[in-house]
C-alpha cells in the first residue's frame, strides 16, 4: 500500500552555487574540486558506464543476458568496451531508444543497480545507462556500507551533478537514442543528484530512496524546473533515513502541484522498510505509468 503527496514547489540552490559552496567545505580539496568538472575525469565515469537494452529482437553477442524480475530480461553492456568491439553497430539502423541516464547510490553500482537496470531497458523498453563514478582517478566514498554511514564527502553530489549532465550530453549523440526523449533517474546519492540536478533539459526525473530532505544545504530540496516533472520513491521506514531530523518528510512538499509530479511513500509491506523500493509492484506499476505519460 502507498501513500500519494502533490505539494508546493520551491526552487533551491542553482548548481554554481552549490560548487562555490562544496570548494570552501572542510572537506574538499583543490584537487578535488579541480576534478569536479574535468572532461578527462567525466569521460572514465562515461567510459565504464553499465548499458542496458531490451533483448528482445537484438543479437548482440558480446552481451550479457541477464533475467530479472516478471520474466524480464535484458542485454548488458559496458560503454568503452562495447564501442570498441562496435557492438552498437548491431543495433538496426531504424531503431532508437528513449534513454534512462540512472545515478547509483554512494557504494557505487551494486546488485539493486543491476537489477534496476534489467527491470526498466525490458519492461519500459529504452536503454539504461548507468555512469559509474568510481571509475575517477579522485573519487573519495561518501559512506560505508550501511545506514547512518553517509555524508563523508560533500562535494560528492557535484561531482554526481556533472557526471549526470556529460552523459545526457553524450546519450544524445549515439545514433540509437532518441534525443528527444531523455529521463534521469537516480537511486539514493543518485537520488540527491537527480532531486538537485540543474543542466541538459530532460522529459522527466525519477528519485529512488531520498526525501529530498538533507542536512547540508547544498544537497536539500528540489532543483527541478515546472518543464521536468518528478516521481519520488521512498519507504516510509527506509533505514538511512530514520532517526535524521527530516525522517518522515518527502519529497512531495517541494513539488509543483500543475506538472504531474507525485511523491510516493510506500506505508505498508516488505518495502515500507526498505530503501530500494523500485521492486513493489505498486512502485513498478507507477513507474510506468509516469514514463509513458511524459515521452514524446
Amino acid at each position: 500500500m502507498v501513500s500519494f503527496g502533490r505539494r508546493l514547489y520551491t526552487r533551491s540552490l542553482s548548481v554554481g552555487f552549490l560548487l562555490a559552496l562544496a570548494s570552501i567545505s572542510g572537506c574538499q580539496t583543490t584537487g578535488s574540486f579541480t576534478s569536479t568538472n574535468d572532461p578527462l575525469e567525466l569521460k572514465r565515469t562515461w567510459d565504464a558506464a553499465h548499458v542496458y537494452l531490451p533483448s528482445d529482437g537484438l543479437d548482440i553477442p558480446n552481451a550479457w543476458k541477464l533475467t530479472g524480475p516478471d520474466d524480464s530480461s535484458a542485454l548488458r553492456l559496458l560503454m568503452k568496451w562495447a564501442e570498441k568491439r562496435d557492438d552498437y553497430a548491431l543495433i538496426p539502423k531504424d531503431k532508437r531508444y528513449p534513454v534512462i541516464i540512472y545515478m547509483h547510490g554512494c557504494t557505487g553500482i551494486t546488485d539493486h543497480n543491476t537489477l534496476s537496470g534489467v527491470y526498466l531497458a525490458s519492461q519500459l523498453n529504452v536503454a539504461v545507462i548507468q555512469p559509474a563514478s568510481f571509475a575517477r582517478e579522485y573519487r573519495p566514498s561518501n559512506c560505508g556500507s550501511g545506514p547512518g554511514t553517509g555524508g563523508k564527502f560533500r562535494p560528492a553530489i557535484g561531482f554526481r551533478i556533472a557526471e549526470a549532465n556529460y552523459a545526457i550530453l553524450e546519450a544524445r549523440k549515439l545514433a540509437w537514442i532518441d534525443p528527444e526523449n531523455v529521463f534521469l533517474m537516480g537511486m539514493s546519492e543518485g537520488g540527491i543528484t537527480t532531486a538537485k540536478f540543474r543542466g541538459e533539459p530532460v522529459n522527466a526525473r525519477i528519485i529512488e530512496g531520498h526525501s529530498c530532505h538533507q542536512g547540508w544545504p547544498e544537497w536539500d530540496g528540489l532543483d527541478a524546473p515546472e518543464s521536468e516533472p518528478v516521481l519520488s520513491l521512498m519507504g516510509r521506514n527506509d533505514p538511512w533515513q530514520r532517526g535524521k531530523s527530516w525522517w518522515g518528510l518527502d519529497c512531495g512538499i517541494r513539488m509543483s502541484n500543475s506538472n504531474g509530479s507525485r511523491s510516493i511513500v510506500v506505508t505498508k509491506g516488505r518495502y515500507a522498510n526498505e530503501h530500494a523500493v523500485l521492486m513493489d509492484p505498486d512502485i513498478k506499476a507507477a513507474v510506468k505509468a509516469f514514463f509513458k505519460a511524459h515521452l514524446k
